[in-house]
């Protein structure tokens, strides 16, 4: 029952943006396909532009008010509404909303056999990854914790968008994150997580409309589902990660591109840049995507040998209108707009070279190897995973990459094939790409959706092959492989009995596995969604931060200021805090302290007058620790210590003329009592 507020607060978030007006306008008779948009793709493109709108909009209002970017939100949403209630009372306009809506019930009720499997397949999807979205993020969630959510809520602390020179990631380009922080504010980090939980919906009703225009509707189904039964996006739709919201405007931008490919129509054009200018507000990567269809528009030109401007510095002009500015405010901050990246050619305020040399070597550290041989092995290793990995006896995760040939192990450095075996199952892909992929490159006359798709595909693989090999970064380019898929796998099925039971037996397998792969993985967060345990009770299970920080943040002033040592996961330290670790940012120069003066005088140059520690940073997750004269400055009284649990320890900054001789004795009864009730 808890969750029913979550519940309805998103559904009334998602009508006050949803531009249900729109069906009252359209017409389809009056411009008939494929020039014009379905009603599924103008309703498609119509709600997923508004999500993009709503936080663009929050972002830009934000600068100089939060509190006015909610009110300006809700009087959008309540205009939006009046305008659904006008369009209704209108004749022609209800009309037209109720003929749209018959249109879209008859679609559904035509479905048969196989199609209406996969749909009901799809459903079944969005309602397990909706129920395990529920749950409270907790220690696993680790860059929810860290940023995706933590920045959002430090911005909501301050009343407005702020810089927060301390985490390197709030530098990115946070489009997804506009839409926590509305989350964060109507209601709590359950309702922040369902925006991304969104995505997924929309990343599958992307693949069936490029299906259905261009291959088959049973092409495009296939592909969504194939999709949607994926390990790691079932485990990214459950989490404030950003990917799937990347991926779901990658495919808009791609399919509306390719729209335009194929009718020459401008507005497909103009609909293609406006997702790609979305794309770059999202993250780094979107960029990607918009320099590759940039690049296609050449390559179409070069091949025509017709080079024209208008459509290209268009293209790009609108793009990096909505996008541009999440660049154009890192230049302004840092003088780096991609920052903290590409730091040996625009440098960046706030980091240094050896900063940026080991950010790339632990970005590098990641994935399956980029040897020349491990690029040949790596879409069977990709396949095959975990099956084709080992733990060395001291806990690093290597590969196999000849098995069942051979069980030798390929250790790829350091690190090896991830950092934990944890990370390995979260981000388990499966071989069905694999096995309904590799015949695609043998396979003759196929459509130039198929092909376009390959191509893109095998650009993001070039790029994610060289850089930084974390699946999650590939998912638009498996979306874009899966629908490829699906237009094989409706082949197979449509040849030899033998071809086409064992495509049907070893798919729906698969189908089968996935969701009960998830909710095994899922188990330990049933209790609190479904309500036999509390939300504190499975926070202080699930992460070992969130007693010390719940203490904090009700038993510190609500203006305390906390530096926090080995341990960036800050989401539920509800203080403002900045992370004092010296690897996360040189805002401290720890060099030049040589006592616990120095130490505690550092401290209070940056405004902290509390200290969050945690003393087992290499287990809870932390990163980096205090300089030794931490204990210098306990030992002089100069850092009061309020509390400790499960290895996270308060301390409260004094004031320079005072020392806590006698108040340390008192609060270090309270310490021991708490580790005896541990």
């Amino acid at each position: 029952m808890r969750h029913l507020a979550d519940i309805a607060l998103f559904a009334a978030v998602l009508l006050a943006l949803s531009p249900l007006a729109g069906l009252a306008f359209f017409e389809k008779d009056e411009t008939p396909e494929p020039q014009a948009p379905s009603l599924a793709e103008g309703f498609l493109m119509e709600n997923a532009s508004a999500l993009a709108w709503c936080a663009l909009g929050i972002w830009i209002v934000g600068q100089a008010s939060l509190r006015l970017a909610i009110i300006l939100f809700f009087v959008g949403g309540a205009l939006n509404l009046a305008l659904l209630a006008a369009c209704w009372l209108y004749p022609r306009g209800r009309r037209n909303m109720v003929a749209n809506l018959k249109t879209s019930f008859r679609f559904l009720r035509s479905l048969r056999g196989l199609d209406l499997a996969l749909l009901l397949y799809l459903l079944a999807v969005f309602a397990l990854t909706f129920v395990l979205t529920l749950a409270p993020p907790n220690g696993q969630d680790y860059d929810s914790l860290t940023y995706h959510l933590a920045a959002p809520a430090q911005y909501l602390r301050a009343g407005r968008i702020i810089e927060l020179p301390y985490d390197h990631h709030t530098y990115f380009p946070f489009t997804m994150e506009m839409l926590y922080l509305l989350g964060l504010e109507l209601r709590g980090p359950v309702l922040a997580k369902l925006f991304h939980w969104l995505m997924l919906p929309l990343c599958c009703a992307a693949l069936v409309a490029m299906g259905k225009r261009h291959l088959t509707l049973r092409a495009g189904l296939l592909g969504a589902a194939l999709f949607a039964s994926l390990p790691v996006v079932q485990a990214e739709a459950s989490t404030a990660y950003i990917d799937l919201g990347l991926t779901a405007f990658v495919l808009l931008a791609f399919g509306y591109f390719f729209n335009w490919i194929q009718t020459g129509k401008l507005h497909w054009l103009i609909w293609s840049s406006v997702f790609c200018g979305f794309c770059l507000g999202i993250k780094y990567l979107g960029a990607l995507a918009f320099g590759w269809l940039m690049l296609w528009m050449l390559g179409g030109m070069a091949r025509r040998k017709s080079f024209r401007a208008k459509p290209l510095l268009g293209f790009a002009a609108i793009a990096l209108l909505l996008g541009g500015g999440w660049y154009a405010r890192n230049w302004m901050w840092t003088g780096n707009p991609v920052f903290p990246f590409a730091y040996e050619i625009f440098g960046g305020h706030g980091w240094t070279a050896q900063m940026a040399r080991d950010y790339t070597t632990d970005q590098l550290a990641y994935g399956f190897g980029r040897a020349p041989s491990d690029w040949l092995w790596l879409p069977w290793r990709l396949a095959m995973s975990p099956l084709n990995a080992a733990v060395t006896s001291s806990g690093t995760v290597v590969g196999l990459p000849f098995w069942p040939l051979t069980d030798a192990p390929l250790n790829n450095g350091a690190k090896g094939l991830f950092e934990t075996q944890g990370s390995l199952l979260q981000s388990l892909l499966g071989p069905t790409l694999l096995a309904f992929g590799a015949p695609l490159l043998l396979a003759r006359n196929k459509p130039a959706l198929v092909k376009f798709c390959g191509w893109s595909f095998g650009f993001f693989w070039v790029f994610w092959v060289v850089t930084g090999q974390y699946l999650r970064y590939l998912l638009p380019a498996f979306a874009l492989l899966c629908l490829a898929c699906g237009w094989g796998i409706e082949k197979y099925l449509g040849r030899s009995a033998l071809l086409k039971w064992t495509t049907a037996l070893f798919l729906g397998a698969w189908l089968l596995f996935a969701p009960l792969f998830t909710l095994h993985n899922a188990r330990g967060t049933l209790p609190v969604i479904m309500g036999s345990e509390t939300p504190e009770a499975y926070l202080k299970r699930t992460f070992s931060g969130y007693e010390a920080m719940q203490w904090a943040s009700a038993n510190t002033p609500a203006n305390a200021r906390f530096a926090v040592y080995g341990e960036p996961r800050c989401f539920y330290l509800e203080r403002d805090y900045f992370w004092a670790d010296d690897p996360h940012n040189n805002l401290i120069d720890y060099e030049k302290i040589r006592s616990g003066d120095d130490f505690v005088r550092a401290l209070k140059a940056q405004r902290a007058t509390h200290l969050l520690w945690n003393i087992a940073y290499a287990q809870n997750g932390g990163f980096g620790t205090p300089p030794p004269q931490i204990e210098d400055a306990i030992a002089r009284g100069l850092l009061q210590p309020l509390f400790e649990a499960r290895g996270y320890r308060v301390y409260a900054i004094m004031p320079s003329q005072r020392r806590a001789a006698a108040p340390q004795r008192v609060e270090k009864q309270r310490v021991e009592k708490s580790e005896t009730e541990e």
